[in-house]
């Protein structure tokens, strides 16, 4: 709606003109109740505005509702924290039902990190309606207590601007919880107010139970959520709304009958904003009532009474407000229909029956829809190029706002009236309008029922209906199409007369002052001509005359410019005097003379339409061409849109206009804003722009959408078509090597994507509302938005490699197609079907990376620059949304660095049966599965994991392929994904050896079972740890031998048999995944030294130098600093060395532990008990498991050990080695005649050595310790002496 403010202020850019009292109405002589002084006024008009930013947010929040709440599937691990209001009558035994399940504990605490924020800014939402509500009663009572002094409520309501704001003010409290209801519907209400009073409790918030009242379920369901299949209740009139709504959901909040009542007397009785005046034409005054006809419709529910009982009244309202249209606009393009809303009261449904009466109803329809294709004709030609011109704008001024006016009424109606629900009104619709038409129908009933006896006759009548039908849609989509049409050239007709208008106005000083300077002139001249004293003018002298024009030109002269309706009747008379005196004998047989005289009526002519144009044109037009009723509706012509750009891709042109015309919902909601000076300014313009902007987007991103199915046959071209040219063609053969048809195809398409861009790359920049809307950076994000949509998709699509169980398998198994035979050859988890799956993404994306950059040049955008950028987003986006599951606090789409609304990434559902969130998860448990110890073996010497059957598995090819498929932002993602999964796997170990070695204390009081079985779990403990601390005091020192050393090993091993059992399977795991990380490094660093060998260069010496300073730094800390805590120089190029594979994953710390007592001596002993399940491979070079019952990897269980000690302190990783050598000293010590039978016989050369069996694996392991961890070959050394590593076969 618009309102009228009494003061003047300074135009921004946030608002359109909107009408005031100085150009609608002369101010009233009562007191100016906004003024700075008035109290009452300001702080009225601060609530008001305050309404208004909070609708702005109640709109806002419910576009960013979190998953868990929406989500009702299986699929939402949060439904059994989520409750409604249920939840209060039994929070005690809900609370202890989660306090009692680890599970649910674990998941609750990450459901509060994760959504606390979010639910916190509902909650003060649903707060701030209730407080506004709270706050308008108080202003109310201190009204009625006379706190402003001289002001009373009938003082208030009998002021102009007081009348509105207090209209205004009960209004929008209504609109607040009609939105609320409509867009945050009763359940998720309740859900979201009781997670949060979970979480915070009522004590921080003294109203949260008078807030829950509020906003406690209502029952009604909001059309857009009802079923297909909805049956209405026995007590709903209409679908959804249940009896008694919305009266007693508004009754919740009593505010005072009388106060409602007299508002709606006003409401009822005046023009409060003075909009009649902007139209004249009797017809359209339901147009002109149409702002406070909404707030009628809204405030009526506070007083119910009147709907129901007080049938005068309605029908008073009725025929003032509704007699010609009952779907009104009640707030910012929500729309209602008042012949189904009032259905449940009698006064207001007798009232609106006049209304949607037969005739009249057809008599408003036919009438709007025979204006159509005139006005659509007459907005033709006065855009026709050359037509609309200053000069014609200043003539037919009236006549130009009369069509505006005409096309603003028209469009009106028709975009509230298109689409129908309630049946009555359709039925009147379809009826035949002429009643002979509609005779002959009634007398062709009989007979057709009669002959339908027969299936021919029965067919026939189906076919008729059918054709009857199609003929409907196709004149309805006809006539929706001449009303696009119509709203399209009305905003362009609205445009550029306001461009005209302001082009005058700014101009408007010079052309008086020009005009009147030229009749000066002229009139001077004839008082000269007249005075005989000019040189060959052969005219007798007129003293007459002459003073009679000198003064003509005196009085012109003293015309005031800033007095213009003073002026124009001056010059008004001036005209008629100069018409008369030329009736003189005279000056009638002169014609130079009556030339000048034409002139100067001209120019006085000019003066007088130039002193006409007044910013009141610029705010009758604002008023006129509001276009915030049509702001969801025209959602449905969004298809109609997208249909009309693809054929008449000129079109687009119309439409920046058009979007600047749906801009005036800003005014809506920002005028009082704005006048109140409130802070919430920017916030709610940024909010309703970005809302127009997105619809911009939405409107135009066909453009980008029907490029990219261009270039789908491009890609096709590009790849399967268009052969590459030798580098030698014979001369016969240059015709065949050109491929003319194939190259024509290609430019065909070509040229269809640069028409399909060169309309929206002519727009201009617009400014909508706060931001700047640039064409050219629309197509950009267009362009963007399709090309994520594509890469997602085929990522997702590709990368499925275990398909859920298909229920028609049994019938295609009897088939025993070929396809099938051949599928069944290949299974599922074949590292043949995984590479393949990698190799047709490659050539996909490889194609349309291709065909991307090839058609950069022609739609002016960077391919190779937007490819990168958004397949970045899109890699780190799904990596984060996997890696959610390792954190307490879940980064949410909404709030991801990578997620942008504009150009959004789609997340694509999980497969079934599918731990993993999406496809990099999927990909990263693939690699897993090849490369597990229960198939693979890694051979280091080959960078490879091989089958037990020697096979290769996965190695160099298979990264190489992934690095195609991926790429490099890929790749580190995957990597970035397994140090997730390693973090969580060491936090796991550490953990449960924690736990084990020191249990937690019991949160709650335990049973007597449970409580005996803790004692004995604790008594347990202690003994564990009382033995790990004399079995280390026993190794010490290291340097020496222990007493009964081949007694003392097996002892132990015996004794923590149980506990060492545990570090078998996370250890490898967690030693699998840095190998992997490890070989991703390895392709990184070579990728980027292939592509990139100055930037490698640049980051290695970098580095290099960067590690000398930090070392010099700790030899002379006074002299050479550290870098500060907020430099990002040290995380920047960490990030930088990780992306080039400079980096060593082995030797990184993942986590802070607490230090575990004896945890080398455990770790030692760990490797024993793990040692003897290995024996030598002389083919594979490495070490392998005895027997096929528990296959282990070496390296896995290498490089695990490795990453575990990391973790503590690096004393830990010596003393391990300490001991582990003194136990081979142990041993050669202890057993000196024991010998080895050789493994093989190519272990022949040295048949049999003076060492223990069980010494040869710890020396395989500790050479390879050494060779993984990079450390020197002398720390072992500095142990155990180096000629022992010579006697055996490394």
């Amino acid at each position: 709606h618009t309102h009228a403010p009494t003061h003047t202020h300074t135009h921004t850019h946030l608002l359109l003109l909107r009408p005031t009292h100085s150009t609608l109405r002369d101010m009233d002589v009562e007191i100016d109740f906004l003024a700075e002084g008035c109290v009452a006024g300001q702080q009225l008009l601060r609530l008001v505005s305050r309404g208004n930013a909070i609708i702005a947010e109640l709109l806002r929040l419910s576009n960013h509702v979190p998953r868990a709440f929406l989500d009702k599937g299986p699929n939402n691990k949060y439904a059994e924290l989520i409750f409604d209001f249920r939840y209060f009558k039994t929070a005690e035994l809900v609370e202890h039902n989660i306090e009692s399940d680890t599970r649910l504990q674990e998941l609750d605490d990450e459901f509060r990190e994760s959504h606390h924020e979010i639910l916190k800014r509902f909650y003060l939402t649903f707060e701030s309606v209730y407080k506004y509500a709270s706050d308008f009663t108080r202003y109310l009572e201190e009204l009625d207590e006379a706190v402003f002094i001289q002001l009373t409520l009938e003082m208030v309501l009998a002021n102009t601007d007081g009348k509105q704001l207090m209209a205004e003010a009960i209004y929008l409290f209504g609109v607040m919880l009609l939105l609320t209801d409509d867009h945050l519907c009763g359940p998720l209400r309740e859900r979201l107010l009781v997670s949060y009073m979970r979480y915070r409790g009522h004590t921080d918030h003294p109203l949260a139970d008078d807030v829950c009242r509020l906003f406690r379920a209502t029952g009604y369901v909001p059309p857009s959520q009802l079923p297909r299949d909805y049956q209405p209740a026995k007590d709903e009139l209409v679908a959804g709304r249940p009896a008694g709504y919305p009266e007693r959901y508004f009754a919740r909040f009593q505010l005072p009958l009388h106060v409602v009542e007299m508002v709606i007397s006003r409401l009822r009785s005046d023009d409060i904003y003075n909009q009649v005046s902007a139209y004249p034409v009797p017809e359209h005054r339901s147009a002109a009532l149409a702002t406070q006809a909404s707030m009628l419709f809204v405030i009526l529910f506070f007083a119910p009474e009147l709907l129901r009982k007080r049938a005068a009244v309605m029908r008073e309202i009725v025929d003032k407000h509704f007699p010609d249209n009952w779907v009104i606009n009640y707030y910012m393009g929500n729309t209602v229909d008042l012949s189904l809303v009032w259905a449940p009261y009698p006064a207001a449904r007798a009232a609106i029956e006049n209304t949607i009466e037969q005739s009249n109803v057809q008599y408003v329809y036919d009438r709007m829809w025979k204006r159509v294709p005139t006005l659509n004709d007459r907005l033709d030609k006065l855009l026709t190029e050359g037509v609309l011109t200053t000069e014609y704008v200043l003539e037919r001024n009236n006549h130009l706002l009369s069509v505006v006016r005409e096309c603003n009424v028209t469009a009106r109606f028709l975009m509230l009236h298109t689409d129908l629900r309630n049946p009555r009104v359709l039925r009147i619709l379809e009826a035949p309008r002429d009643p002979d038409a509609a005779a002959a129908a009634a007398a062709a009933a009989p007979k057709k029922r009669k002959s339908s006896s027969s299936s021919a006759a029965k067919r026939q009548l189906e076919e008729e209906k059918a054709a009857a039908a199609a003929a409907a849609a196709k004149e309805k989509r006809a006539k929706n199409h001449r009303l696009l049409m119509l709203l399209l050239k009305t905003a362009q007709f609205e445009y550029q007369l306001k461009l005209l208008y302001q082009e005058l106005l700014d101009v408007k000083h010079e052309q008086w002052s020009e005009a009147q300077k030229q009749s000066v002139e002229r009139m001077e001249e004839l008082a000269d001509y007249f005075g005989g004293e000019r040189m060959l003018t052969r005219i007798k002298k007129n003293e007459n005359l002459q003073k009679w024009f000198a003064d003509i030109a005196e009085q012109i002269r003293s015309l005031d410019y800033a007095d213009s309706t003073l002026a124009g009747r001056k010059i008004h008379q001036l005209v008629q005097a100069l018409e008369e005196v030329e009736q003189f004998h005279q000056i009638e047989t002169s014609l130079q003379v009556k030339a000048f005289l034409g002139d100067s009526r001209q120019y006085l002519t000019q003066m007088m339409r130039v002193a006409n144009v007044k910013e009141h044109y610029l705010v009758m037009m604002a008023l006129i061409g509001d276009a915030s009723y049509a702001w969801v509706t025209v959602n449905r012509f969004t298809p109609m849109l997208h249909d009309l750009i693809k054929d008449r891709p000129s079109v687009i042109l119309l439409l920046r206009s058009t979007f600047l015309k749906f801009s005036s919902i800003l005014d809506l909601a920002c005028v009082r804003i704005l006048q109140a000076g409130s802070p919430d300014l920017f916030s709610v313009s940024e909010f309703y722009s970005g809302q127009v902007v997105a619809y911009v987007r939405r409107v135009l991103e066909i453009i980008p959408r029907s490029m990219f199915r261009i270039l789908s046959q491009v890609i096709v071209l590009q790849t399967t078509h268009l052969q590459d040219l030798p580098t030698k063609v014979p001369k016969e053969k240059l015709r065949a090597h050109a491929q003319l048809d194939v190259r024509y195809d290609l430019a065909k398409l070509t040229n269809q994507v640069s028409v399909f861009t060169e309309g929206i790359l002519a727009m201009e920049t617009t400014l909508v509302g706060v931001i700047q809307v640039n064409p050219r950076q629309l197509l950009e994000d267009g362009i963007r938005k399709e090309l994520v949509a594509t890469i997602a998709s085929a990522m997702d699509k590709s990368l499925i490699f275990r398909q859920p169980p298909d229920p028609d398998a049994a019938q295609k198994k009897k088939k025993g197609s070929k396809s099938d035979s051949k599928a069944a050859a290949e299974p599922p988890h074949s590292i043949s079907v995984f590479e393949s799956r990698l190799r047709k993404l490659a050539t996909y994306l490889g194609g349309l990376r291709r065909s991307f950059q090839y058609i950069q040049d022609y739609v002016s955008i960077y391919g190779l620059k937007i490819w990168q950028e958004e397949v970045s987003r899109i890699i780190n986006l799904n990596v984060e949304q996997e890696c959610n599951s390792f954190l307490k606090k879940k980064v949410l789409e909404s709030q991801s660095q990578f997620q942008n609304e504009a150009i959004p990434v789609p997340l694509f559902p999980r497969q079934p049966g599918d731990s993993s969130v999406n496809f990099v998860g999927r990909l990263a448990e693939e690699l897993l599965y090849h490369t597990a110890c229960q198939r693979a073996i890694y051979v280091d010497q080959m960078a490879s994991w091989y089958g037990r059957d020697g096979t290769e598995l996965v190695g160099i090819r298979t990264f190489t392929l992934l690095m195609n498929a991926m790429g490099a932002f890929g790749v580190a993602g995957l990597d970035r994904l397994f140090c997730f999964k390693t973090v969580k796997g060491l936090q796991t170990f550490v953990s449960t050896l924690t736990k084990t070695l020191n249990p937690p204390k019991p949160l709650r009081k335990l049973e007597l079972a449970d409580a005996k079985n803790y004692e004995l779990m604790v008594r347990s403990a202690a003994e564990t740890r009382h033995f790990l601390q004399s079995f280390n005091n026993m190794l010490t020192p290291t340097s020496a031998l222990p007493r009964d050393a081949l007694k003392v090993y097996p002892m132990a091993l015996s004794r923590l048999a149980p506990i060492l059992s545990l570090f078998v399977g996370p250890v490898t795991y967690i030693g699998q995944m840095q190998l992997i990380r490890r070989q991703i490094s390895f392709l990184m660093n070579f990728t980027i030294k292939m592509d990139s060998n100055l930037l490698s260069s640049s980051l290695e010496v970098f580095n290099k130098s960067l590690v000398a300073d930090v070392q010099a730094h700790y030899l002379n800390p006074d002299s050479k600093p550290y870098p500060d805590d907020d430099n990002p120089l040290l995380s920047e190029l960490s990030r930088y060395l990780e992306n080039a594979g400079i980096s060593d994953p082995l030797t990184k710390i993942y986590i802070t532990t607490e230090p575990i007592e004896n945890f080398p001596a455990l770790a030692f002993l760990f490797v024993l008990h793990t040692l003897p399940r290995f024996s030598y491979h002389a083919q594979l070079s490495t070490m392998v498991t005895r027997g096929d019952s528990s296959p282990l990897d070496w390296a896995a269980f290498v490089v695990g050990v490795i990453t575990l000690l990391k973790q503590f302190h690096s004393m830990h990783t010596l003393q391990f080695l300490a001991q582990l050598c003194q136990y081979v000293r142990a041993l050669i010590n202890g057993a000196p005649q024991q010998t080895k039978a050789p493994a093989s016989a190519k272990q022949s050369a040295s048949s049999t050595h003076p060492f223990p069996q069980e010494v040869e694996p710890v020396l395989y392991f500790l050479e390879d310790f050494s060779k993984f961890s990079g450390l020197p070959r002398k720390t072992v050394e500095a142990h155990l002496p180096p000629f022992i590593f010579d006697h055996i076969q490394l």
